[in-house]
Formats: C-alpha cells, structure tokens, sequence
C-alpha cells in the first residue's frame, strides 16, 4: 500500500496544485478578496467538472437509518469509492 496522500499547508500551494491539475478550468471570475487568504490579487475562479454527477442529485442524498435506505447497499458504495481513490494523488 502506498501513501497518496500529501499534506497542503497553505491556500497559495493548494490553488497552485488545483490549477495545474488535469481538467481545471481557470475561469474568468475574480476570487472574492484573494489577498485575504493568501493568493495573488489576480486569482480567479477555478471550476472542475469530473466523474459523474451521484451527489448532485437528488435521488443520491440518502441518509442511512431513513425508510428504504439500506446501510449494506450504501456501505458497499462508499468502500468503492474510497477504493478508487488509491491510485490518485490526494491532498
């Protein structure tokens, strides 16, 4: 098993890795005072469409011990989401 996980110690270090990454799209917008936490005054708005969309519907906020949610369904989901995630970088 291998360690993939990286620790960030600053908001400049993690936008400059969330900017670089594959995917990012820099868009057009200012960040809000950037300055306050840390980043250049010309940061703008990052924006990462990845994966599908399972969180962002309705249909997939389920909440275990509600009516109909089954925790061994969910549990399985979860262990393969966390599974997926070995063979990425995370930060």
């Amino acid at each position: 098993m291998k360690n993939n996980v990286y620790p960030v110690q600053t908001f400049k270090e993690a936008y400059k890795l969330a900017e670089s990454s594959p995917g990012t799209v820099v868009t057009d917008t200012p960040v809000y005072e950037p300055e306050k936490i840390g980043l250049a005054a010309d940061a703008k708005v990052l924006l990462f469409n990845h994966g599908t969309v399972k969180g962002r519907i309705a249909a997939a906020r389920r909440i275990l011990g509600e009516p109909g949610v089954e925790a061994e369904e969910y549990a399985i989901k979860i262990r393969d989401a966390i599974y997926d995630t070995c063979y990425k970088n995370m930060y």
